[in-house]
């Protein structure tokens, strides 16, 4: 019956495996199907070639849908247009290898054929008539070059490390035979694997997770008759195992040291063992305190110098954390002065940062008294001495054997006019006096009938204001 037939015809296309995943033939009352009483199951059986089938888990559509049936004499043909294919011209009497059913072909990229030539060929037991060559491509052309197909052989070369695929379409262009190649390089392998180590199991502390992955792509390139492929990957095993447990354990802070210092800060974990390498190649190491805090006595240190320094705690080493040795701050002389106003200043003064022992003024070329200069800032008395503002006035400072370090010249003015304008003040409306200053002012006070009132400082010039309310009481006040 036509029910019997739809059912068997469920059971062939679920033995040829066109989709992942089929519905059960014999489990209709699993997708909510019901036997009819004149067509039977045939409506399960057509939602199960049409894709129609309703999986009660996902609500999703699942079957046989009918662009992958493959019912086309394409599919259907007991033998492919291209078979038999071999990779010939081995060196070393390797002989001729077929290729149909491998999945990937590995070739060295230093392969040399049996003739020395640096290219591979490929040649096929059926079909090599078909082949139209102008359609023969290296899907990356990075790694393997097409050069020719003569007399039915196909050539290429290797010319980069990885993996991509040889097409080898027909003439009709129904048909393509594509065979993937892989170009391995072992010595390069080895090479990327090693550089990963310091010493057997002890990684550099330039490995990062870029050259271990770097490491792993050429070790995958490998093929596995490769007899040292799998030491190489326990080896980047090791590695990436080694990297992640130091990425666990941070790298150590150095605290800023100058080169008169006679003591270093190092900042990690507490209880980590901290390593110090000093400028002269000594190592010395202590455990961190509470605190995560080690301090290590220095000595003759010098600028440029570089100190560097990791930390271990339970087994596990950090990467190295570094610092350069700064110059003393204490030998870079800086003198400030602040500007002198005839007039109103008595004393020359400023800052000074250094080994500052003395320090003295120079008036019009004339050098006066030195004075000990036992902090900063600094104040010389100067009125009298500083007498016009044209005076060419310098500090000078000195060290404690009386070298001359710092000339730094001073700011001298004259004293600015000061001048007061106040408005009217109207005597029952007015509650300040208000109006404008100008100069060196910065504090006035009131003054009405002799008796003076509390000086204020300027806080908004060039404006002032003063509260005379209580104070200003009558028309005739002065």
């Amino acid at each position: 019956s036509t029910d019997i037939a739809l059912h068997e015809f469920c059971h062939l296309l679920n033995m040829a495996n066109l989709i992942d995943s089929y519905p059960d033939v014999h489990g209709a009352t699993t997708y909510n199907y019901s036997i009819d009483p004149k067509n039977g199951w045939m409506q399960f059986y057509l939602d199960f070639l049409t894709g129609n089938v309703v999986d009660p888990k996902t609500g999703k559509l699942t079957g046989v849908y009918p662009e992958m049936w493959r019912l086309t004499p394409r599919y259907m043909r007991e033998n492919a247009l291209i078979s038999g294919g071999v990779w010939g011209f081995r060196p070393n009497g390797g002989g001729n290898l077929t290729i149909d059913s491998l999945e990937k072909v590995y070739i060295p990229l230093s392969y040399r054929n049996s003739g020395g030539g640096p290219w591979f060929d490929f040649m096929f037991a059926s079909g090599a008539d078909a082949i139209d060559a102008s359609k023969i491509k290296s899907n990356n052309t990075n790694v393997i070059k097409f050069l020719n197909f003569d007399n039915q052989i196909a050539r290429s070369q290797p010319v980069g490390l990885g993996e991509t695929s040889l097409d080898f379409t027909t003439k009709d262009g129904q048909f393509t035979y594509t065979k993937t190649v892989v170009i391995y390089d072992e010595g390069q392998a080895t090479e990327a694997v090693n550089a990963l180590f310091e010493k057997d199991t002890t990684i550099k502390d330039s490995t990062d997770q870029a050259a271990i992955d770097k490491a792993q792509t050429l070790v995958d390139l490998l093929p596995t008759t490769i007899t040292t492929k799998a030491e190489l990957q326990k080896r980047i095993d090791a590695a990436q195992e080694a990297l992640n447990n130091r990425n666990a354990i941070t790298t150590p802070v150095i605290s800023p040291v100058s080169e008169k210092q006679t003591s270093l800060t190092v900042t990690g974990l507490e209880g980590a063992r901290i390593a110090v390498t000093l400028p002269d190649g000594t190592m010395v190491s202590k455990t961190a305190n509470a605190q995560g805090i080690a301090t290590f006595f220095v000595t003759d240190l010098k600028a440029g110098d570089i100190i560097t320094a990791t930390q271990t705690k339970n087994g596990i080493t950090s990467k190295q954390a570094s610092i350069t040795v700064t110059p003393d701050q204490s030998e870079v002389i800086t003198v400030t002065t602040e500007s002198f106003t005839i007039g109103k200043d008595s004393y020359i003064k400023g800052t000074y940062t250094g080994d500052v022992a003395k320090l003295a003024i120079e008036v019009n070329g004339t050098l006066l008294q030195q004075i000990n200069a036992t902090k900063s800032p600094y104040q010389y008395y100067a009125k009298g001495k500083v007498t016009e503002a044209t005076d060419q006035v310098y500090v000078i400072t000195y060290d404690s054997n009386g070298k001359q370090l710092e000339k730094t010249k001073v700011d001298v003015k004259n004293q600015t006019k000061s001048t007061l304008t106040p408005k009217p003040f109207y005597i029952g409306k007015d509650n300040y006096i208000t109006g404008q200053l100008a100069g060196d002012i910065t504090k006035f006070s009131l003054t009405v009938n002799g008796t003076e009132y509390t000086r204020i400082n300027v806080t908004t010039p060039p404006d002032f204001k003063y509260y005379a309310n209580n104070i200003i009481k009558n028309a005739t006040d002065t």
